[in-house]
């Protein structure tokens, strides 16, 4: 719906792809409920650096997408990089213990001008298809290049 509106609007649409890096060491650590704790605390600390139209979806164990209509990846660039740095400088809480957990998370970036989106004849399912597939691949280079940061996607040379 919103790569369709982007379209028919000739909006650019952008997407980061996150991911909470070693999550698996904190719920085989600290158990499933520091685990939980954990996500609801990082959605909620997303939820405060978005927009109201944004959208943010759970796709995975800790995967998560951030689809904002409207900007370009230079544009989001500014915002992923706050994330990582809001996930990383504050300790996570779990409940029922004292234990404060250090947590951080890497980011894909991709996205679309509105004049691409109008010039070239895909689908929506086409779009988004692409640009998850940027974004996981962006998201990889930042996993690969020492976590705790954001990638965008750049094509191959």
């Amino acid at each position: 719906m919103m790569l369709s509106d982007a379209k028919q609007q000739g909006e650019a649409l952008s997407i980061l792809l996150l991911d909470l890096d070693h999550f698996k060491s904190i719920n085989d650590t600290f158990g499933h409920r520091a685990g939980d704790d954990v996500l609801i605390e990082f959605t909620a600390r997303l939820r405060r650096n978005m927009r109201s139209g944004d959208l943010l979806a759970r796709i995975g164990g800790e995967e998560f997408i951030l689809v904002l209509a409207g900007v370009t990846p230079e544009d989001v660039k500014p915002l992923g990089e706050r994330l990582c740095h809001s996930i990383s400088q504050t300790r996570f809480s779990v409940s029922g213990t004292r234990q404060l957990l250090s947590v951080s998370m890497s980011a894909g970036l991709s996205g679309i001008s509105g004049a691409a989106l109008q010039k070239e004849n895909r689908s929506a399912g086409s779009w988004a298809r692409l640009l998850l597939e940027e974004a996981d691949q962006a998201l990889y280079v930042a996993k690969s290049h020492g976590r705790n940061r954001l990638r965008r996607f750049q094509p191959a040379a």
